[in-house]
């Protein structure tokens, strides 16, 4: 009845780990490996039989690898548990890894082995990574934006000082055609001054008017569309 009870307990632990979705290595004495379960098989192919207790993984009783140097410096301290953070290459594609390494200790407090428990922190990495890029393009973002207020509100200043004398030339020049002869060689001169005072005029109202970035080809470059960026469409 006793041994009953015995086995009974311990394929309560075996399927409890076998089950658990984290891959666990279980390590002797030695620091080798004893057992994994399966997820341990999923993540690193080390799969032949059907569960922990009767699994022979590939490995079984060598060292990880890829773990060998944090094992040894783990075996050689004095430390009871240690946790690290790795990227590692599995059969699913690159995953990153907090692992736990936590000693073990038989009955008389001395050394059993360890246990190593992985948690993939995969999808935690991307999110934290994408989460940097849009911090990253926000802040650009930003910058160019406030970049941008500060060249309308430049521009903004220079139209406002222009405004004044170009209002002064186009009423001395209009002045001086009403007091020029129509046959006088100088009034179409005078006509082509008040024309392109006008146009610089309706220029600065435009550049007064940006509210958005819009750029044009122009001799091998790009440069601002004064027109669209103006345009309340």
């Amino acid at each position: 009845m006793s041994n009953n009870h015995t086995n009974d307990d311990k394929n309560k632990y075996l399927t409890i780990f076998e089950i658990l979705p984290c891959p666990v290595a279980v390590l002797d004495q030695d620091y080798r490996v004893d057992t994994v379960n399966h997820a341990w098989t999923v993540h690193f192919g080390q799969s032949e039989k059907s569960n922990a207790q009767d699994r022979d993984p590939k490995g079984r009783h060598q060292t990880i690898t890829w773990l060998r140097n944090e094992i040894t410096d783990f075996a050689s301290g004095d430390l009871s548990e240690q946790t690290i953070e790795k990227p590692l290459d599995t059969p699913l594609g690159e995953r990153f890894f907090i692992i736990h390494i936590k000693r073990m200790r038989n009955t008389e407090k001395k050394n059993s082995g360890a246990v190593v428990i992985l948690n993939d922190v995969t999808q935690q990495k991307r999110a934290e990574s994408a989460l940097q890029e849009l911090t990253r393009w926000q802040k650009e973002a930003t910058q160019n934006s406030e970049r941008f207020q500060g060249i309308l509100e430049l521009a903004g200043a220079v139209c406002h000082d222009m405004n004044q004398p170009l209002m002064a030339i186009s009423g001395y020049a209009e002045l001086i055609l009403m007091e020029t002869p129509e046959n006088s060689k100088f009034t179409e001169k005078l006509r082509k001054i008040s024309e392109q005072v006008a146009k610089m005029g309706d220029i600065t109202k435009k550049l007064m008017r940006i509210t958005r970035y819009k750029t044009k080809n122009y001799m091998n470059q790009k440069i601002i569309d004064i027109d669209k960026s103006s345009s309340e469409d």
